[in-house]
This record gives structure tokens, C-alpha cells and sequence, in this order.
């Protein structure tokens, strides 16, 4: 028997073609909704842990630390047999929620720090130049923060969809 015979036979023949299919569609599935609703998430975080609220900063730090050092693995199985043991909530939306969780706290570092590399004297400028406070954040300082973060924001999200795997 060659190969191209137990490649038929395995997939075709078998229709396991249909489950890898299936599984494919759930892995994008469980990605992209973790990523919008991580991104959005990220976002809130990194406000809060930029804020100069000492308890609300802190707050943010430790859901950073914790969610970040925490394995995937252990976060769906605290999500999936303790969180939602008793809902009827699918799988794949209880690995949202945990993913949501997780990519949350690493994008919320990677906006925290393209943040702060930015040049603050660029935002005085326009300030002094009459912008307010959200016109110069939104064309000055968001635009170089989004450029310092993209490389490792794609990381991210690269490794969001690797971690997917741990899902079954």
C-alpha cells in the first residue's frame, strides 16, 4: 500500500476530511473572537493600568501578572470545570471567554509598553499648539504606539491561534 492509498483510504474514503474540517472551523472560530474581544478587553486593562489611580493601577498590574503567568491549560480548566461547570454554555464559547482572558493581558502589556515608548514631548508640542488631550493622543501619540506594538502584537496573535490547540 503507497501513500497516496492510506491518504485516500485515512481522509477520503474515511471521511475524516469532514472532522479536520470541523476542527479548522473551530480553531478560526475561537481566534478571531478572542481577538476582537481580547483587543477590546486589552484596551481597558492598559487605561486602567496607565491610570494614576494607585489601587486601579495595581488592580491592572496583577490581572497582567496573573492571566500572563498563568498556563492556557490551567485557565480552561478553571473556566471550563469550575467558572461555567454548571452553565450551558458550548466548549468553544468557555475557551472564548479564556482566551479573551489571556490574549487581554499580553496585548494590554504590549499597548501599555508601545505607550510609554512614545515621545512625550510630541504631545506637549501639540497641546501647545492648541490640540486637546484626546485630538493629540488620537494623531499623535496613537499612531506611533500602533507602530512600535504591530511586530509583537502579531506575535500575539500568532501565538493565540497556536494555543488554540489545548482546546481539545
Amino acid at each position: 500500500m503507497d501513500f497516496a492509498d492510506i491518504f485516500y483510504k485515512t481522509l477520503i474514503e474515511g471521511d475524516s476530511w469532514l472532522t479536520i474540517g470541523k476542527g479548522l472551523w473551530v480553531t478560526v472560530e475561537i481566534t478571531l473572537l478572542s481577538l476582537i474581544l481580547g483587543t477590546l478587553v486589552a484596551a481597558v486593562i492598559c487605561a486602567l493600568r496607565l491610570n494614576k489611580n494607585r489601587f486601579v493601577s495595581t488592580f491592572a498590574s496583577g490581572y497582567i501578572a496573573v492571566l500572563r503567568g498563568s498556563p492556557v491549560l490551567l485557565l480552561l480548566m478553571i473556566m471550563y470545570y469550575v467558572v461555567f461547570a454548571r452553565s450551558s454554555l458550548s466548549a468553544p464559547l468557555i475557551a472564548v471567554a479564556a482566551y479573551t482572558f489571556n490574549f487581554s493581558a499580553h496585548a494590554a502589556e504590549v499597548m501599555r509598553s508601545a505607550l510609554t515608548a512614545t515621545d512625550k514631548m510630541q504631545t506637549e508640542a501639540a497641546r501647545t499648539l492648541g490640540f486637546s488631550k484626546w485630538q493629540a493622543f488620537y494623531l499623535i501619540t496613537l499612531p506611533q504606539a500602533v507602530k512600535i506594538a504591530k511586530p509583537v502584537y502579531q506575535s500575539t496573535i500568532v501565538n493565540l491561534l497556536q494555543w488554540t490547540s489545548v482546546v481539545g
